[in-house]
């Protein structure tokens, strides 16, 4: 009767001990999501930069426009 509650209460201690520490695949797992977290903060930063270079075309554009507008109010005014 005592050798099986002690092997019982080892078993008990392993379980315990053993579900403590992550499994490989757990560590796999935690190590991509850190990577997709890193991918998606660098994919955020580049889409501000693109955000701004397509702000500045914008007005690039729209300045452009305008005098396209006022050469050719000029030009079919002379």
């Amino acid at each position: 009767m005592k050798k099986l509650n002690h092997i019982t209460l080892l078993l008990c201690v392993s379980l315990l001990c053993t579900s403590c520490f992550k499994t490989a695949e757990e560590i796999a797992r935690d190590n991509k999501i850190d990577q997709m977290v890193i991918q998606t903060v660098e994919n955020q930063k580049m889409l501000l930069k693109i955000n701004e270079q397509n702000k500045g075309l914008q007005t690039l554009v729209t300045k452009l426009q305008g005098k396209i507008e006022e050469i050719e109010y000029k030009s079919g005014n002379a």
